[in-house]
């Protein structure tokens, strides 16, 4: 008989089964799962951060390819990148200690190259060859604001194949918006790009329907599901995604063709919802959606090869301009179904470094051949509305790592208060200023939620899931205009347990007094889907109007103070679930099934591996070398990992 030894290990919950997950485009909040690891990656931030002299400054959309084809991870000291970049900039100064411009140009592309690193731990500035312009004279000119290939069209993602980068761009006609998508074809000769006949390089793709303001198109994201391109399953295809904008709302779709075909357009095959077909049209349907990206059609698919999610994709997305937080969606297949989106990172010390009324952080994507192995490298935009000054600190493109094989102890803080949730306030009539841009975009005067009714006033949001919440922040005219006597006064920060029960709100922060144009509060960590602002002072002097511009909630998925589970397992002491008990890498089950159910847990309670397999082993070899305990279909003993 087995002696087993009872343990409590503290974990924190994670539950994501992708074989029982069904794709909903409609759904927009996120999953309770807890994240992988993310750390910063400062060091990469540096690529992109012009100091002195005069150039090329800041752009968006940065999709890399690299020159080899080689999409796996650990490339970037093999191997020059093609960065692709949308809306661009560049100055003819900056000043080294405020970051401010002079000189600043607009342009709708650009194009960089970086060097192979000849220090992995340390890229700069000159490590990237920027370029812009229509050819080698013009493009070296700061002050020439014109675009290497044609004007109006935006860089989307591409991919390498003898001995030529072919790369998506979206195209605007009579400033119309986007009319349709190209293909560029750029010649790389000598290991260097040759920009030579670049207007003979532009070709015209089938690949954009429009109807009105809707429209969808591909090039969003190119995934090589080869041996080169990471795959684990490779299959030959090359797959595009693309977005289908329907009024506000975007929804990722996908097609395929060989790899060898890449060019040839009448090989794609376009993902219905049920199968692929050779009609395009198929894809501008609500069927063909393979889940929601609600605002951003920049994003990543990335096949994955090491960690809990070896053998799957994962998508990587950022969820709105005005909500800066970047999640991830899994899925065994290319094409879905999908698991909901999981935050992963916050972006909230950047919103404080640089202030909340100007940054949009937008366009997440990851950059596998850039990556160390057991990682995901990530870039993400960001962009200032600031109509006179120029800040090259707050328009340019930042950088972090997923850790693939870890997952986080704690979920990221981020704003969990948009707009895209159910709002309602006083004072609301179908022609008043809408009560939703409270919970809008950062304090931008168009947003501002306003009541000029009398008495007490309220602004009131459902979530669509309970939150943790342990900030707040609200926004005053002040902020913006620098009419101070209008900041909000005398208000309450409320919960509910149910949202139509007007005298069910209670407080959970009381404030009176206020001057600030930004409020800002650490509270006690409160879990809740409805909250409200209730305003009994609404300005300085006495005016009977509330202005805020805007109102942020900041909050997780899981408690931050405490684990959101306690895990009872008991542990084998003397008949171990597995063998050998010291490993390296391969490790074999004492008692395997049709159908093994594993995880695999450090000893201080964090859960590493979660996998359901058919064979009688797993591989531990990206684990760290440390005790784990491991469970195999409910039974559970300690292993030392070598």
């Amino acid at each position: 008989m087995k002696k087993y030894i009872t343990i409590r290990i503290y974990l924190l919950t994670f539950i994501i089964s992708i074989t029982q997950t069904t794709i909903t485009t409609a759904q927009d909040y996120p999953s309770l799962d807890m994240p992988l690891k993310t750390t910063d990656a400062p060091e990469w931030d540096q690529i992109f951060k012009r100091t002195s002299g005069d150039g090329w400054y800041s752009g968006d959309g940065i999709f890399m390819v690299p020159f080899s084809g080689d999409d796996r991870q650990g490339q970037k000291q093999t191997t020059k990148t093609l960065i692709l970049f949308s809306d661009s900039h560049t100055c003819t100064g900056i000043d080294p200690d405020t970051y401010v411009v002079s000189g600043d140009k607009m342009m709708n592309h650009a194009i960089g190259i970086l060097s192979p690193l000849q220090d992995p731990d340390n890229p700069q500035f000159s490590d990237v060859e920027y370029h812009w312009g229509e050819d080698d004279n013009k493009r070296q000119d700061p002050a020439y604001n014109r675009n290497i290939f044609l004007e109006h069209a935006w860089a989307m993602d591409g991919i390498y194949q003898d001995g030529m980068i072919d790369m998506f761009m979206t195209v605007e006609q009579n400033g119309d918006g986007v009319s349709g998508v190209s293909m560029v074809h750029i010649p790389i000769i000598n290991d260097d790009i040759d920009l030579t006949n670049s207007a003979n390089m532009i070709e015209t793709t089938p690949f954009f329907y429009s109807d009105g303001s809707d429209n969808t198109r591909l090039g969003s994201a190119v995934m090589d599901n080869s041996t080169l391109g990471g795959a684990h399953t490779p299959d030959g295809y090359v797959y595009v995604y693309g977005a289908r904008k329907i009024k506000t709302r975007r929804g990722a779709v996908v097609a395929r063709v060989p790899k060898a075909d890449f060019t040839d357009f009448t090989k794609y095959e376009f993902w219905n919802g049920s199968q692929w077909t050779t009609n395009f049209m198929d894809l501008h349907t609500d069927e063909a959606e393979i889940f929601t990206i609600v605002s951003s059609d920049r994003y990543s698919i990335t096949p994955i090869r090491t960690g809990p999610f070896s053998g799957k994709y994962m998508a990587i997305y950022s969820k709105k301009l005005s909500h800066p937080v970047v999640e991830y969606k899994i899925s065994d297949t290319p094409i879905g179904p999908w698991s909901d989106g999981v935050p992963v990172w916050g972006i909230v010390e950047e919103m404080d470094e640089l202030g909340p009324n100007v940054p949009n952080f937008y366009g997440a994507k990851a950059h596998p051949h850039l990556s160390e192995p057991g990682e995901l490298l990530v870039s993400y935009c960001l962009n200032s509305y600031q109509p006179i000054v120029k800040d090259h600190n707050k328009n340019r493109g930042r950088f972090f790592r997923i850790d693939l094989n870890n997952f986080a102890t704690a979920a990221p803080q981020f704003i969990v208060s948009h707009k895209y949730n159910n709002t309602n306030a006083s004072g609301f009539t179908e022609t008043a200023t809408k009560h939703t841009k409270a919970f809008n975009n950062n304090a931008r005067d168009e947003s501002k939620w306003q009541d000029n009714t009398p008495g007490d006033k309220w602004i009131s949001i459902d979530l669509g899931q309970e939150y943790y919440i342990d900030r707040w922040q609200v926004l005053n005219e002040g902020q913006l205009s620098g009419d101070s006597h209008l900041n909000t006064k005398d208000f309450k920060l409320q919960v509910n347990d149910n949202y139509y029960d007007d005298n069910g709100w209670v407080d959970v922060d009381v404030v009176t007094g206020n001057t600030a144009d930004i409020y800002n509060a650490d509270i006690t960590e409160t879990k809740a889907r409805y909250w409200r602002v209730y305003i009994t002072n609404p300005s300085q002097d006495g005016t009977d109007v509330a202005n805020i511009l805007n109102i942020n909630l900041f909050g997780r998925t899981s408690s931050k103070q405490t684990p959101t589970s306690i895990f009872n397992e008991s542990i084998a002491e003397d008949t171990p679930v597995a063998f050998p008990t010291a490993v390296k890498d391969i490790i074999h089950f004492s008692n395997p099934q049709s159908k093994n159910h594993v995880k695999v847990w450090s000893i201080g309670g964090i859960l590493c591996i979660r996998e359901t397999t058919t064979e009688n082993y797993i591989n531990l070899s990206d684990l760290s070398p440390g005790a784990y305990i491991i469970s195999v279909n409910n039974e559970s003993s300690k292993i030392i990992k070598k």
